[in-house]
């Protein structure tokens, strides 16, 4: 078995141990409409975390769970962009917050796999940590 083979089959047994699909809310993705300045001008000014081509905004203390991945599919704008939205109840669960993270950072690190993810029906946190 050869080095690359070896760090993907850790890779899937990392994520399959730690079970990430069954441990945070389901993702899912919707198309913002950048004409509607209202939504995504909300959207934006709740930003934490961002970079060039995702930002990110978090409510750890959230009665109900949705980790939602807005993006704009416009043919004017040159540059795809990402807002995505993790509203999870965390209290005191830190291999729950550690995972969260580990998605996060995953995302940050390789926001070109966000662009595979929107004609996807089931989409898996596999997606961001399996290469």
């Amino acid at each position: 078995m050869n080095e690359f083979k070896y760090m993907d089959s850790l890779k899937h047994i990392f994520f399959q141990a730690y079970d990430y699909d069954k441990k945070l809310p389901s993702i899912q993705v919707a198309n913002i409409n950048l004409k509607d300045k209202g939504t995504f001008s909300d959207l934006a000014s709740e930003t934490f975390i961002q970079n060039d081509t995702v930002q990110v905004h978090f409510d750890l203390s959230a009665s109900e769970e949705t980790f939602t991945i807005f993006h704009t599919d416009e043919e004017e704008v040159e540059e795809r962009n990402y807002y995505i939205s993790v509203k999870t109840q965390i209290a005191g669960d830190k291999q729950k917050l550690k995972m969260l993270v580990n998605i996060i950072d995953q995302i940050m690190t390789n926001p070109l796999k966000l662009g595979l993810i929107n004609e996807k029906e089931n989409i898996s946190y596999s997606h961001f940590l399996v290469d």
